[in-house]
């Protein structure tokens, strides 16, 4: 009896297999899975991440022995579909105990090759993805090298004269007369004439320098080149006298702003009247200009802090490049903001401010002038 029943159990599994259907059934479903377990998907975002073509490896997803038992699975399927066309014309019972044959063969094989075959685990595809990357940085790596070596190797074709010591004089001579001959043709001998006859002029030497500095130092100015640390000179020192002018101008600006606000100047000002009304209402001048001082330092402090920041960056790089005598001490905020206080002049900001109202009120009127004129032209041509 149980033999009976395993006999018609492994009829079923082996119909199974063997199905009618255009996809193979459930042997051809379990290929396919196989197949798309092995593949690698372009869309994957761990290949995208390896940026790297699928054209520069050589189906590296699958060995020959995964190929070999791919094919011959394939070749199972196929020889099983032509057995079922041409046991058509057969019986049913023929046919079924035939196709159990068949299928339970095909069965057997297809299985001990599809155990066989490992399946591709994420992990796997993360390992081969590391490879990969390693494999292409090492074959551009590679590349790379070549490429300089060829570039070196044309460097060298070029500058070959340069690279080839001279074993004799008869050499030296024969490269000496050759560069004379090309430097005549391109007309480098033309402003010989003038001085032809003449002494030469030579630079009298300086007794403070040494012979070597002295004659490096007039082929800098011939050649009109200026060392470093003088550009960075030129650059520091604008940049120091620029935020003086700055914080100057600012607390001068702040001062006449006051002087608006409360309309203690006007165009007939001066320093005197403005002096009076100012110690009117705050004691004396120079309380003034503190107070208004302070309150304006409270307020610059942060950007001035930034810029002097920078500035001593600059002084510092300039300083490692400059010789000993040259070099400029660091700025400090508390100093600067004390030139400012003892540079700062009322005088001079009571006459600008007179002078700006002096210009307002002439704009002013010239503008009323010019509205008249053309209300009269528009009356006298109606």
């Amino acid at each position: 009896m149980k033999s009976i029943t395993r006999i018609a159990v492994f009829k079923n599994s082996g119909l199974r297999f063997q199905s009618s259907n255009s996809n193979g059934g459930h042997l051809m479903r379990r290929l396919q899975d196989l197949k798309d377990q092995s593949t690698v998907d372009t869309n994957d975002p761990l290949v995208k991440i390896t940026q790297l073509n699928e054209s520069d490896f050589v189906n590296d997803w699958a060995t020959e022995e995964d190929k070999l038992n791919a094919d011959k699975v394939l070749e199972i399927i196929d020889a099983q579909k032509q057995a079922a066309k041409t046991n058509q014309g057969i019986s049913s019972l023929k046919r079924e105990e035939n196709g159990s044959d068949t299928a339970s063969q095909a069965q057997r094989e297809a299985i001990q090759y599809i155990n066989k075959m490992p399946s591709i685990t994420f992990r796997e595809k993360l390992e081969t993805a590391q490879n990969r990357a390693i494999r292409y940085k090492l074959r551009q790596g590679k590349i790379n090298q070549a490429k300089d070596d060829n570039e070196q190797l044309h460097f060298k074709e070029l500058y070959g004269e340069r690279f080839t010591p001279i074993g004799s004089f008869e050499k030296l001579e024969s490269l000496a007369d050759r560069r004379i001959e090309e430097s005549m043709k391109q007309g480098g001998f033309k402003d010989l004439e003038k001085v032809r006859g003449k002494p030469t002029k030579l630079p009298k030497p300086n007794p403070y320098l040494s012979t070597t500095e002295h004659y490096l130092n007039n082929i800098l100015v011939k050649q009109n080149i200026v060392p470093p640390w003088i550009e960075n000179q030129s650059r520091v020192n604008q940049n120091v006298t620029e935020l003086r002018s700055d914080l100057l101008r600012g607390f001068e600006g702040e001062l006449a702003t006051f002087l608006r606000k409360f309309k203690l100047v006007n165009a007939s000002s001066d320093l005197k009247l403005v002096s009076s009304s100012i110690a009117s209402s705050y004691g004396s001048v120079e309380e003034f200009i503190q107070y208004r001082f302070d309150n304006w330092k409270l307020k610059q402090k942060p950007t001035v802090d930034t810029r002097i920041d920078v500035i001593n960056s600059a002084l510092r790089t300039y300083n490692l490049q400059a010789p000993l005598p040259a070099q400029k001490l660091y700025l400090l905020p508390e100093k600067e903001f004390q030139r400012v206080r003892d540079e700062a002049n009322l005088r001079r900001v009571v006459d600008e401010e007179v002078q700006n109202l002096k210009h307002r009120q002439y704009e002013a009127k010239q503008n009323v002038e010019t509205t008249i004129l053309s209300f009269r032209g528009l009356f006298k041509f109606w």
